[in-house]
């Protein structure tokens, strides 16, 4: 890189991160924006062009959206926001947004603010949300087991659901499986168990197979 556009992609990088501060956009926000642009969670890893493809997404959101209220801080509200996310790759929630999310718990428990929520009730949020992913789209969110050890991966099981869905939905050639299919959309040979994928190849899956089943199911309600 020459020293010129070393110099551009730094202030392009300032220019980001102060867009970013202006929009009240918290950390997770502004990766998750950062991901869904780019593919890349952290800025320091883009070229100057995928730096200003993220400033226009910012330019362009209403003034003050990322003010709205939304999930508490803390591991709760980051579990409440991976299930919401999830909810919306398996097309069960329309819209993917902190608001949305703010909106459907302060009708779960009635608060005035759900970034306030405390820490039982927003615990009764996170149980609802899993319930109703287990219902709605065949969740099944129980520990794999292998070799008598017990594994968690609730991204696995999202994997899992939106396969079976895509099925259902006629999506998905019957000789292809779970498995193949995660592969090809990491550009790889190595066909992994879907529980064994590292957490950012498997949330890479997760996406490009909730935006095909997003499709389908459209498709199906016409």
């Amino acid at each position: 890189m020459t020293t010129d556009a070393a110099t551009d992609r730094l202030r392009a990088l300032r220019k980001l991160h102060a867009l970013a501060h202006e929009a009240g956009m918290r950390e997770e926000e502004r990766r998750d924006l950062y991901e869904r642009t780019t593919g890349l969670r952290s800025a320091s890893g883009m070229s100057l062009r995928q730096i200003e493809a993220v400033c226009s997404e910012i330019r362009v959101r209403p003034r003050g959206r990322m003010r709205l209220d939304g999930p508490p801080a803390g591991p709760q509200g980051s579990k409440l926001r991976a299930l919401w996310i999830s909810g919306f790759e398996l097309g069960v929630v329309r819209d993917r947004d902190d608001s949305a999310l703010a909106a459907w718990m302060r009708r779960q428990i009635g608060v005035a603010a759900a970034r306030w929520t405390p820490p039982d009730e927003a615990a009764a949020c996170i149980d609802a949300l899993r319930d109703w992913l287990a219902r709605e789209a065949g969740v099944d969110w129980s520990h794999y087991r292998a070799r008598g050890k017990t594994l968690h991966d609730p991204r696995g099981r999202v994997l899992e659901a939106q396969w079976r869905r895509l099925q259902e939905a006629g999506a998905m050639e019957a000789a292809v499986d779970l498995e193949f299919a995660c592969a090809a959309i990491l550009g790889t040979v190595d066909r992994r168990p879907v529980e064994t994928l590292r957490p950012r190849d498997a949330d890479r899956c997760i996406r490009v197979l909730g935006a095909r089943l997003r499709s389908a199911l459209s498709e199906a309600a016409r």
